[in-house]
This record gives C-alpha cells, structure tokens and sequence, in this order.
C-alpha cells in the first residue's frame, strides 16, 4: 500500500474544510433536504437517459 502523499493529504483537508464550511451555512440542510426530495418526488416523471445520449454527452466534453 503506497502513503498518501503530503500534496494529496494538502487537498483532502481543503475538501475537508470547504464541506465544514458548507454545513455551517444555516440554509445547507434546508437546500441539502430540498434537493434530494425533489430529485426523487415520485409526482415527478423520471426521464431515461438513453446510452447514446451520455456516450453523445461525454464526447462533447472530450471535443
């Protein structure tokens, strides 16, 4: 098993510190509860993404 680096182990604390500051922010678990309810509202219809359509996708982010 390799060590982690010091520049890997530099950005898990940033990443560590941004989610700390991110959940202090009063409106975080209101925004965070919203989110996740809307994405699964069953009232909601689900739209299907086709394979063609995320191979499409992913080769306009690699043009």
């Amino acid at each position: 098993m390799e060590p982690i680096s010091p520049k890997d182990m530099q950005l898990l604390d940033e990443q560590k510190l941004l989610e700390e500051i991110e959940r202090e922010n009063p409106a975080y678990q209101a925004l965070l509860t919203q989110a996740l309810e809307d994405a699964f509202d069953a009232a909601e219809p689900q739209r299907v993404i086709s394979r063609e359509e995320i191979d499409e996708w992913l080769e306009s982010l690699c043009a």
